[in-house]
């Protein structure tokens, strides 16, 4: 007796990433959708009548990912949508820096295994990358530095054993 709208699958198409989004424009697409969906909704119910919604597993693991959803969303919120795309100087200089990073193998003449240093312009969408990812693992430091602080951390190393 359960009916599912065209806007409950709209919904599930749009809770997909961008770029799956457009795959979803063929109605033989929407149709793997729908039936997938249906799948789900009639393993949830099954699911549900065995009581398996008051198991304790299944409970632990609800709270673990609803607190693992709450931090990825904090994070989304406080450091994700407060990075700025970096300019071309920042990432010549971040190339510069990490320049072994940029390197690939060869086999010289004498069929030795050589590193060739990569020019900046052959991988700067990977430095781009790296020095995105860096950026935010620096905001992410910050805000939990300021998270510790705000709360009196202590740790007791010492109670620690190997």
């Amino acid at each position: 007796d359960i009916k599912i709208t065209m806007r409950e699958l709209t919904n599930e198409i749009e809770r997909r990433p961008v770029f799956m989004r457009d795959s979803f424009k063929e109605k033989e697409k929407k149709l793997e959708l729908l039936r997938q969906y249906i799948a789900g909704e009639l393993l949830y119910d099954s699911a549900k009548r065995q009581g398996l919604d008051n198991n304790k597993g299944v409970i632990e693991d609800v709270n673990f990912s609803k607190k693992q959803l709450m931090i990825n969303k904090l994070i989304e919120e406080e450091v994700d949508s407060k990075l700025e795309e970096p300019g071309e100087e920042d990432l010549k200089l971040y190339y510069e820096a990490n320049k072994d990073k940029y390197t690939e193998e060869k086999k010289g003449e004498d069929g030795k295994t050589i590193k060739v240093q990569q020019e900046f312009e052959q991988v700067k969408d990977m430095v781009k990358a790296d020095y995105a990812s860096m950026k935010r693992q620096e905001k992410i430091r910050a805000l939990l530095d300021n998270l510790r602080k705000t709360k009196d951390v202590l740790i007791y190393d010492d109670q620690l054993k190997d």
